[in-house]
C-alpha cells in the first residue's frame, strides 16, 4: 500500500512538473495580458518594400563604328534601389559608370594623313536613370530604362588641323550630356539561403548633338537589403 501511494505521489508531481513547463512564464510574448511584445526585426538596412543591388560587369561601345574604333572594353559598375511594387514588378532608380579605355589601334583617317588616338584619355560614361522590371517568367527579369547621362570621350576640346585643306576635324562624340534609354534582361538566383545574385546583359543609348552613341554591357549582381 505505501509503495503504491508513494508511486502515485511521484507520478502527480511529474504531471504537474511538466504542465509548469508548458507554461510560458509571466510577461514572454505569448498574446496574454502583460505580454511583451515581440522585438522589431532590424537586420535589415533598407525596409521590407526595398531592396538594393550592386553591379560590376564589363561593357564595350557597340556604335557608331568612327567612335567604336577609339575605345576597347572596359569596367562597367551600377547601384540600384528598387521598390517591389508587386512580385512580378519593381520600380528603381539606378546610377551608373562605363568606362571605356582608349584604343592604340583606333585611328582617324584625313587627306593629309593618319592621326592616331593612342595619346588621348579613356572615354567615360556616367547616367542616372528610372527603371521598370517586370518578371514574366520564374526568375527571368526585363528591364526598361530611361534617364540622363554625361559622356567624357577623353579628347577635351582637341581638334585635328586638315594640312591640305586647312579645315578642322573634331572627331564625334565629344564632352556632352544627353538623354539615355536603355533595355536589358537578367536571371536572378540564389547560391545559398541567404544570399541573391543575378547574371544580365543590357543595352544603352546616348542622344548627342553630333552622334548617337549606342553601349553594350555585360554585369553580375548582388541584391541586399
Amino acid at each position: 500500500m505505501r509503495v503504491a501511494v508513494t508511486l502515485l505521489f511521484a507520478c502527480s508531481l511529474a504531471v504537474f512538473g511538466s504542465s509548469a513547463l508548458a507554461q510560458p512564464p509571466a510577461g514572454t510574448p505569448d498574446g496574454g495580458p502583460g505580454a511583451t511584445p515581440a522585438a522589431k526585426d532590424t537586420s535589415g538596412v533598407l525596409p521590407r518594400w526595398m531592396d538594393g543591388a550592386v553591379e560590376v560587369g564589363v561593357g564595350w561601345m557597340a556604335s557608331p563604328q568612327s567612335v567604336k574604333d577609339r575605345y576597347s572594353a572596359g569596367m562597367d559598375i551600377a547601384v540600384e534601389l528598387q521598390a517591389l511594387a508587386a512580385p512580378a514588378l519593381r520600380f528603381g532608380a539606378k546610377a551608373e559608370y562605363h568606362d571605356t579605355p582608349s584604343n592604340n589601334d583606333g585611328f582617324v583617317a584625313t587627306s593629309n594623313g593618319i592621326v592616331g588616338f593612342d595619346t588621348f584619355g579613356d572615354g567615360k560614361m556616367f547616367d542616372l536613370v528610372g527603371t521598370v522590371s517586370v518578371r514574366p517568367w520564374r526568375q527571368l527579369w526585363l528591364e526598361g530604362s530611361a534617364g540622363y547621362g554625361h559622356f567624357d570621350s577623353g579628347f577635351g576640346d582637341v581638334s585635328f588641323i586638315d594640312g591640305v585643306t586647312g579645315e578642322s576635324y573634331a572627331p564625334p562624340g565629344k564632352i556632352g550630356w544627353g538623354p539615355v534609354a536603355g533595355a536589358g534582361a537578367r536571371y536572378e538566383f540564389q547560391p545559398n539561403r541567404r544570399d541573391r545574385m543575378y547574371v544580365g546583359a543590357g543595352w544603352r543609348r546616348m542622344e548627342r548633338d553630333d552622334v548617337t552613341l549606342q553601349y553594350g554591357l555585360i554585369r553580375v549582381g548582388y541584391r541586399f537589403r
